[in-house]
């Protein structure tokens, strides 16, 4: 026992959880004051084998600890690795009250859906019309761990997929 806080830190062994592009659109210098008064935010990715739109395996998306709706179906072709066009979810407005410079996305696999997915970036509609994004993750993740066509950060079903969105 001390009578001052200890830090205690993890380190994470996955590194390319942590590999990030900046879109034409990036800017950087935007306050938590400009994100939460955006109009309109998206989320936006790519897939392979993403049904979501099928109610038996229906995924949800979650930004910093919320529900913000269903993930869209991302299908494109694990077989010949052929990557879903972007698809969306529109963000509801409650959730674009809570962003911040650094946001948590995670992708709750609830029918347990065989998939990889990619690309994940937020756009915004600022206040002033601007159409901004978040840095863009570049790493794979699949679900399960074990598929045959999974690469990059292998999730098993019992976790979440969690990609950070830095503006």
């Amino acid at each position: 026992e001390r009578p001052q806080p200890r830090i205690i830190t993890k380190l994470d062994g996955v590194s390319e959880r942590y590999d990030f592009e900046a879109l034409p659109t990036y800017v950087k210098g935007l306050t938590e004051a400009d994100l939460r008064g955006a109009v309109k935010a998206v989320l936006k990715y790519r897939g392979q084998g993403l049904n979501s739109d099928a109610d038996e395996y229906a995924s949800y998306a979650w930004i910093n600890g919320r529900k913000a709706g269903r993930m869209t179906a991302a299908a494109g072709n694990e077989g010949e690795n052929i990557w879903s066009d972007f698809v969306s979810v529109e963000i509801p407005a409650e959730i674009i009250g809570t962003l911040k410079l650094a946001n948590r996305f995670e992708l709750e696999n609830a029918g347990y859906d065989y998939f990889k997915v990619r690309d994940f970036h937020l756009e915004l509609t600022l206040a002033d019309g601007r159409k901004v994004t978040s840095l863009m993750s570049r790493a794979v993740y699949s679900q399960p761990a074990g598929w045959a066509y999974s690469e990059g950060v292998k999730v098993p079903f019992e976790e979440r997929i969690a990609v950070l969105l830095c503006f």
